[in-house]
């Protein structure tokens, strides 16, 4: 598991420079969410996905989920797309079940 980085999207341009110039590799186990304001990022990261993030430090399947915490299938799905495209999670199936875990351990968010 890996590190996630928020930041504003107004740093894109200069973390391409710095990367570009300086020739520093990042890490395969850090990534950079690029957000545009503080809506966005609470759109992603409410109240139920950060609860999901915390619950899947180990492999879960949705209806382990939806029992633990008496949601809904679809919210749960829904949830775990959201988490998935902004790379916290990862999605697998297997047979008619589709398990869940998270990609992150630490989220850190850059305000400079």
């Amino acid at each position: 598991m890996g590190k996630l980085i928020i930041r504003h999207e107004s740093r894109s341009d200069q973390d391409i420079r710095d990367l570009f110039n300086s020739n520093i590799d990042t890490p395969n186990s850090q990534r950079i969410l690029y957000v545009k304001d503080a809506k966005q990022l609470s759109s992603i990261l409410s109240s139920e996905r950060m609860s999901m993030l915390f619950d899947l430090n180990e492999s879960k399947n949705v209806s382990e989920l939806t029992k633990k915490t008496g949601r809904k299938q679809e919210a749960i799905s829904r949830d775990a797309s959201i988490l998935e495209a902004a790379g916290l999670i990862t999605k697998t199936k297997k047979g008619r079940q589709t398990f869940l875990k998270t990609r992150v351990k630490k989220i850190e968010i850059d305000l400079s």
